[in-house]
Protein backbone atom coordinates (compact mmCIF):
# COMPACT_ATOMS: atom_id res chain seq x y z
CA UNK A 1 0.00 0.00 0.00
CA UNK A 2 1.53 3.49 -0.83
CA UNK A 3 0.98 6.94 0.34
CA UNK A 4 2.73 6.81 3.91
CA UNK A 5 3.50 10.27 5.14
CA UNK A 6 6.76 10.97 5.72
CA UNK A 7 6.80 11.76 9.73
CA UNK A 8 4.88 8.37 9.51
CA UNK A 9 8.06 6.80 7.73
CA UNK A 10 10.89 8.67 10.13
CA UNK A 11 9.09 7.63 13.16
CA UNK A 12 8.91 3.52 11.72
CA UNK A 13 12.88 4.15 10.66
CA UNK A 14 13.78 5.57 13.98
CA UNK A 15 11.37 3.16 16.12
CA UNK A 16 12.06 0.14 13.95
CA UNK A 17 15.11 0.02 12.23
CA UNK A 18 17.76 -3.06 12.66
CA UNK A 19 20.45 -0.74 12.88
CA UNK A 20 19.09 1.49 15.01
CA UNK A 21 22.02 2.62 17.35
CA UNK A 22 23.81 3.76 13.73
CA UNK A 23 20.99 6.05 12.97
CA UNK A 24 22.40 9.15 14.33
CA UNK A 25 19.79 11.82 15.37
CA UNK A 26 21.39 14.27 12.32
CA UNK A 27 21.38 10.87 9.87
CA UNK A 28 17.47 11.01 10.85
CA UNK A 29 17.09 14.50 10.06
CA UNK A 30 18.76 13.79 6.89
CA UNK A 31 16.05 11.33 6.03
CA UNK A 32 13.37 13.10 6.98
CA UNK A 33 14.08 16.34 4.63
CA UNK A 34 14.98 14.18 1.86
CA UNK A 35 11.48 11.71 1.99
CA UNK A 36 9.29 15.05 2.61
CA UNK A 37 11.09 17.48 -0.45
CA UNK A 38 10.87 14.22 -2.19
CA UNK A 39 6.93 13.41 -1.65
CA UNK A 40 6.62 17.08 -2.08
CA UNK A 41 8.02 17.82 -5.64
CA UNK A 42 6.62 14.43 -6.53
CA UNK A 43 10.28 12.86 -7.35
CA UNK A 44 9.66 10.12 -4.58
CA UNK A 45 7.05 8.04 -2.77
CA UNK A 46 6.88 6.03 0.54
CA UNK A 47 4.93 2.69 0.55
CA UNK A 48 4.45 0.59 3.46
CA UNK A 49 2.85 -2.42 4.12
CA UNK A 50 0.56 -3.13 7.67
CA UNK A 51 0.27 -6.39 9.40
CA UNK A 52 -3.21 -8.42 10.14
CA UNK A 53 -3.45 -5.68 13.27
CA UNK A 54 -3.19 -2.79 11.01
CA UNK A 55 0.28 -1.96 12.57
CA UNK A 56 2.86 -0.60 10.10
CA UNK A 57 5.70 -3.69 9.22
CA UNK A 58 7.44 -2.40 6.76
CA UNK A 59 8.13 1.09 4.62
CA UNK A 60 10.17 2.19 1.91
CA UNK A 61 11.27 5.47 0.33
CA UNK A 62 11.95 5.03 -3.58
CA UNK A 63 13.11 8.46 -5.99
CA UNK A 64 12.87 7.96 -9.33
CA UNK A 65 15.22 10.15 -11.91
CA UNK A 66 15.74 9.49 -15.34
CA UNK A 67 13.07 6.19 -15.68
CA UNK A 68 15.02 4.63 -12.99
CA UNK A 69 14.00 4.30 -9.23
CA UNK A 70 16.35 4.35 -6.65
CA UNK A 71 15.99 2.63 -2.51
CA UNK A 72 17.06 5.73 -0.19
CA UNK A 73 16.14 3.86 2.41
CA UNK A 74 13.89 0.47 3.84
CA UNK A 75 12.74 -0.46 6.85
CA UNK A 76 11.22 -3.44 8.65
CA UNK A 77 10.04 -4.56 11.85
CA UNK A 78 10.38 -7.92 13.50
CA UNK A 79 7.14 -8.64 12.37
CA UNK A 80 7.47 -7.93 8.74
CA UNK A 81 10.77 -9.27 8.68
CA UNK A 82 8.79 -12.89 9.43
CA UNK A 83 6.24 -11.48 6.72
CA UNK A 84 8.48 -10.72 4.28
CA UNK A 85 6.59 -7.37 3.99
CA UNK A 86 9.68 -6.30 2.02
CA UNK A 87 9.55 -8.24 -0.59
CA UNK A 88 5.90 -7.86 -0.84
CA UNK A 89 6.38 -4.00 -1.33
CA UNK A 90 9.22 -4.58 -3.59
CA UNK A 91 6.67 -6.68 -6.07
CA UNK A 92 3.73 -3.75 -5.62
CA UNK A 93 6.68 -1.43 -6.72
CA UNK A 94 7.50 -3.21 -9.65
CA UNK A 95 4.42 -4.74 -10.77
CA UNK A 96 2.91 -0.91 -10.71
CA UNK A 97 5.97 0.34 -12.70
CA UNK A 98 6.01 -2.38 -14.96
CA UNK A 99 2.37 -2.59 -16.21
CA UNK A 100 2.67 1.89 -16.17
CA UNK A 101 5.29 1.68 -19.15
CA UNK A 102 4.10 1.94 -22.44
CA UNK A 103 6.58 0.27 -23.89
CA UNK A 104 6.81 -2.95 -21.36
CA UNK A 105 5.03 -5.92 -23.21
CA UNK A 106 1.57 -7.37 -22.17
CA UNK A 107 1.74 -11.21 -21.28
CA UNK A 108 -0.24 -13.55 -23.87
CA UNK A 109 -2.55 -15.49 -22.15
CA UNK A 110 -1.94 -19.60 -23.61
CA UNK A 111 -6.13 -20.05 -24.09
CA UNK A 112 -5.15 -24.14 -23.89
CA UNK A 113 -3.98 -23.92 -20.35
CA UNK A 114 -6.46 -24.35 -18.29
CA UNK A 115 -6.88 -21.59 -15.40
CA UNK A 116 -8.04 -22.35 -11.55
CA UNK A 117 -9.85 -19.37 -10.14
CA UNK A 118 -8.37 -16.64 -12.76
CA UNK A 119 -4.49 -17.93 -11.85
CA UNK A 120 -2.36 -19.76 -14.41
CA UNK A 121 -0.59 -23.09 -13.08
CA UNK A 122 3.07 -22.92 -11.60
CA UNK A 123 4.61 -25.03 -14.07
CA UNK A 124 3.01 -23.20 -17.38
CA UNK A 125 3.50 -19.13 -17.34
CA UNK A 126 1.33 -17.11 -19.14
CA UNK A 127 4.80 -14.99 -20.19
Amino acid sequence: QNGISPNDFITFMHDNAVLKDKLHQDSIEVLRRLSVNAVRYRVGTIYGAYDKTNTLSATILLIGSHNKSFIVAAGASKQGIKDNAMAYLLDVFMEQQYWDCPAAPKPQVDQSVPLSNGTAPLDKSPW
